[in-house]
């Protein structure tokens, strides 16, 4: 058997060619996905009738989860290096959700009205539809469990909370708050 030095050269030549071309493929891939990379970002908005999502002006399109009375669980498909997401609704004050809301890929807005001098500052979760909530005194709220007996006491400053349950003899003849 005659073996060609030319022949076999010329193979691995074209084989080192074809990885090359292999890698610089996948390089430009990967290279794309980092820049058009986009992410889903949840947001629960109040009110929803009516309100519209820009980035850089152009409007994006949401995709309604749920929906409620005026509250509604959206979901927005954002560029992954989104600085601002402008919410406007023509009855409402503009709302900006910056780059550090981002952070967490979910988000619960309430719109502020035109004339309104009060702002939602800050939001706890209390479960399904807290039967009432009542002031303890100026930083924290006692809410009642609609399932289960007892409440949740909430420092609305630091968003420490601590369950009170009543002794099982008389959760059954608990009275809400």
């Amino acid at each position: 058997m005659i073996l060609n030095i030319n022949s076999i050269n010329s193979i691995n030549k074209v084989n080192i060619i074809k990885r090359k071309k292999v890698i610089l493929a996948i390089f430009f891939f990967v290279l794309a996905l980092t820049v058009f990379a986009d992410f889903i970002f949840e947001l629960s908005i109040q009110p929803y009738k009516g309100t519209e999502f820009f980035v850089n002006g152009k409007k994006l399109q949401a995709k309604f989860l749920k929906r409620d009375n005026s509250l509604a669980k959206v979901q927005l498909s954002l560029p992954d290096n989104i600085k601002s997401l402008e919410i406007k609704n023509k009855n409402f004050k503009t709302f900006y959700l910056e780059e550090k809301d981002f952070k967490k890929k979910k988000a619960f807005v309430v719109l502020q009205g035109l004339n309104s001098k009060y702002k939602t500052t800050k939001v706890f979760d209390t479960g399904r539809q807290p039967k009432s909530l009542v002031f303890v005194n100026k930083n924290t709220v006692a809410v009642a469990l609609l399932q289960g007996s007892g409440f949740d006491l909430i420092n609305i400053e630091t968003g420490e909370r601590r369950r009170i349950s009543p002794p099982k003899q008389y959760a059954k003849n608990s009275v809400p708050l």
